[in-house]
């Protein structure tokens, strides 16, 4: 018993210092153009998660409007084919979108819970969560199971919004987590340089949304 005392201690501390670790720090992956793409290794996947950063010359509405449209994602998130909106109840909504991945691998599709904030330093933060069971599943198409990331718009001066967008996730399939992450930085950078020309387009930029305040 004394000696099962002395073992149980050791045992947890072992555990303890050996556990998994959440998240290494991030690494830049590419810095050009005004956009910098950071990239890291978790505990919850092996593909590695992404951040990229941005200033755009937008309003808040404009900002937030254009990541809304569904209707529009395949004009400038890297990959997608297709979207729209399931439902949508106040600040909430439920998506889905088809990726259009390059030969020869399947398309993919993805249903996403959105929940949009504002804080009162007027930073808007519109969280994601893959939902898979929330949509019925499309023949010929492999669905995305694992997705969680988010949008963070701040204010800055002279009609400029920071953004930032992470996202985490796993294309599902026989891809080799490898071969993902030599090409992580490319959704990302290309998205953030498509949204910085959108946002200034017509209807993007005329955009008024009830409850987005402006800073």
């Amino acid at each position: 018993m004394n000696n099962m005392k002395i073992l149980l201690p050791n045992v947890l501390f072992f555990f303890i210092l050996s556990g998994p670790v959440i998240a290494e720090e991030w690494k830049l992956g590419k810095n050009s153009d005004g956009i910098s793409i950071f990239t890291r290794k978790t505990d919850q996947s092996s593909i590695e998660q992404f951040r990229g950063t941005v200033k755009i010359e937008s309003s808040m509405a404009a900002a937030v409007a254009l990541i809304q449209d569904m209707d529009s994602v395949q004009k400038w998130i890297h990959y997608s084919k297709s979207g729209k909106t399931l439902t949508k109840n106040g600040k909430s909504s439920l998506t889905y979108t088809i990726t259009n991945l390059p030969w020869p691998l399947n398309n993919r599709d993805i249903v996403v819970n959105n929940t949009l904030t504002q804080s009162n330093d007027g930073t808007v933060t519109i969280k994601f969560e893959g939902a898979p069971d929330s949509y019925p599943v499309t023949e010929n198409m492999i669905r995305i199971r694992k997705l969680t990331g988010d949008w963070v718009l701040v204010p800055a001066e002279n009609h400029m919004v920071s953004v930032t967008y992470t996202v985490l996730s796993e294309p599902g399939g026989r891809i080799p987590s490898w071969v993902v992450n030599m090409g992580i930085v490319d959704q990302p950078f290309i998205t953030l340089q498509n949204m910085r020309k959108m946002v200034k387009n017509s209807p993007w930029k005329e955009a008024v949304i009830a409850g987005i305040e402006e800073r």
